[in-house]
């Protein structure tokens, strides 16, 4: 078979197979830094720690840092604590309603630490794409009195990018969502199917010329 012809055959059935179809819109989570970090480039990552330490201090309504605006209704950051296990500054709401916010740009991976202070630890909380809004429901996070708190990383899908999340306790008042290190990346560069399945279908098709000059050669 010529290699021409090869690689036709090879693309229509690549075609048949849907492998060259979009891929669908969705998140991939991880749960350790190591693993998000090795999916692209972190461009941002802010932990509150410019912000004075023990001691609660008030940023403002909206308040914008490293490519978030945080919209929620009374923005408080609480400066490192020795009082609990979590020695570093976090962003809250100071009228325990929800923590929400606004992405900046086209990043499509976004992690977090999130945590919980007060009487609960479930937490409801959405995050938002340019394509649709993800919801996780009872979702149980360390109480900061006791715990520090645990990492939640995302990649978003093909064509998509983070644009919002809100963070809620389920109990509301007498607790509220606690988050620090928030960070945006750019997933590494992955090849289209189309440019993978050429590539494939050209080596098989060296590969035959190569068999058919080696038989003539003989």
């Amino acid at each position: 078979m010529k290699p021409i012809k090869f690689i036709g055959l090879a693309m229509m059935s690549l075609a048949a197979l849907g492998i060259w179809s979009p891929a669908n819109a969705g998140l991939v989570s991880f749960s350790t830094v190591s693993a998000f970090n090795a999916q692209g480039t972190i461009t941002d990552s802010y932990g509150f720690d410019d912000w004075a330490s023990g001691q609660i201090n008030f940023p403002g309504d909206p308040y914008t840092a490293h490519g978030v605006t945080y919209t929620s209704s009374h923005n408080e950051i609480l400066g490192a604590f020795s009082g609990n296990n979590n020695p570093s500054a976090w962003i809250a709401n100071a009228n325990w309603t929800p923590l929400t916010g606004t992405i900046a740009g086209a990043s499509n991976m976004f992690a977090f630490d999130l945590g919980v202070f007060g009487t609960n630890s479930l937490i409801d909380y959405s995050i938002t794409t340019n394509l649709g809004t993800y919801t996780f429901t009872n979702v149980s996070v360390p109480n900061l009195n006791t715990q520090l708190q645990t990492f939640f990383g995302y990649t978003a899908g093909a064509g998509e990018h983070f644009t919002a999340f809100s963070f809620s306790t389920q109990l509301g008042a007498g607790s509220g969502a606690a988050l620090d290190n928030v960070t945006l990346g750019t997933l590494f560069a992955v090849p289209e199917p189309f440019t993978l399945s050429l590539f494939g279908a050209g080596l098989a098709g060296a590969a035959a010329l190569r068999r058919r000059r080696s038989k003539i050669s003989r």
